[in-house]
């Protein structure tokens, strides 16, 4: 009797172990947890962060994109990809609006959940955290008639993301050719006015929102009788904010310029001085896929190239809407405003104001 209530009570348990192990393997291992503001608790890990958004995979309800402002508490065991962080970043604690991370051995970093804009899994960080895209701006008009004016531009932008680098690329060329005809004399007159400008920047993210930013350009403009310009700069950066709606950045830091003037004189030395740099860029993609931009680049010397010259000193703004057709298609309407205050000392026949209207069309990546 008490033989046979033992082998049943050992198979019952084999049964029930048996049934444990299955229901613990088809079940998902999370071990965190989000607590939201209204009291509810959701198990599961987290999966990244994008803008105001936290990335949430839930046991039961897949995946959740909550609202940063609807979160209390939140626990995680998944290492992450903190922008200014080589290695692995673990979810310690979160108190309040700040959260207390294990980034490496003995390295503990503090963190405001608000400050955090794009955080993803470090296992796949390298591929996460790669994008590139850009745009391609054409502008043209003519006129025919007793003067003839042909007006060409193209403007290209190609942006690259990796990791904590940030690499941007830009062109302009424009040309206006003009054709005048004497009829009585029987003679053609034709001015090409151009201007190019090439650029490249390379920012790294030491911090999740702050950057070392470093540029270089070199640039040829006929209105102002520079053959060639060349600038260098290093500086800082600070990124307030960016998500797939709209970004906002400011940067400072020195410059180097050195300008060639159009000339035949070789013992003239080029103007070269050191400067200030201050600059900013700020985007909003309204829901109806209208793409407003507005860029401040603002440069001022520290020493005047020559004794006895005055100061140099430039602004330059850029605000255009980009209208969406389609096939990443768009209108592009833009005003580009410049003020150089030494113009007329490269060229006595300059304006100090320059004012550019353009109307063409955009394709994005």
């Amino acid at each position: 009797m008490v033989l046979n209530t033992m082998l049943m009570f050992r198979k019952r348990s084999f049964a029930q172990s048996a049934l444990l192990v299955c229901f613990s393997v088809s079940v998902p291992a999370f071990a965190g947890q989000v607590v939201l503001t209204n009291g509810d608790t959701i198990a599961g890990e987290v999966r990244g962060i994008e803008g105001g958004m936290v990335i949430w995979q839930s046991d039961s309800l897949g995946e959740l994109r909550l609202p940063k402002s609807q979160i209390d508490k939140l626990s995680s065991d998944t290492p992450l990809k903190i922008r200014g962080q080589e290695e692995p970043c673990y979810w310690l604690e979160m108190k309040g609006r700040k959260i207390r991370f294990q980034c490496g051995e003995g390295k503990k970093k503090l963190y405001s959940l608000m400050g955090l804009k794009h955080v993803v899994p470090y296992a796949n960080h390298a591929a996460a955290n790669y994008s590139y895209g850009g745009n391609l701006r054409v502008t043209g008009w003519k006129q025919t008639g007793n003067t003839k004016v042909e007006y060409q531009e193209i403007m290209t932008e190609v942006r690259l993301r990796h990791s904590d680098l940030r690499h941007d690329f830009n062109i302009n060329y424009n040309i206006q050719r003009t054709t005048s005809i004497d009829y009585d004399n029987n003679r053609v007159f034709k001015t090409d006015v151009q201007r190019s400008l090439g650029s490249y920047s390379l920012s790294w993210f030491f911090l999740p929102r702050w950057y070392w930013v470093n540029m270089v350009s070199a640039e040829h403009d006929d209105n102002r009788n520079i053959r060639e310009e060349y600038r260098a700069s290093t500086g800082l950066g600070h990124l307030f904010w960016e998500d797939s709606r709209s970004s906002l950045d400011v940067e400072a830091g020195l410059q180097f310029n050195r300008t060639y003037l159009e000339q035949t004189d070789p013992s003239v030395k080029p103007d070269t001085y050191p400067a200030m740099r201050f600059s900013t860029n700020f985007r909003y993609k309204m829901k109806n896929g209208l793409n407003f931009y507005h860029k401040n680049k603002f440069n001022h010397s520290i020493v005047a190239p020559e004794e006895g010259e005055t100061e140099r000193w430039e602004l330059r703004t850029d605000t255009g809407l980009n209208f969406p057709l389609g096939f990443g298609i768009s209108a592009n309407f833009s005003v580009e405003w410049a003020y150089v205050n030494h113009a007329r000392d490269q060229n006595p026949n300059a304006s100090l104001q320059d004012t550019i209207y353009r109307l063409g069309v955009n394709y994005g990546w």
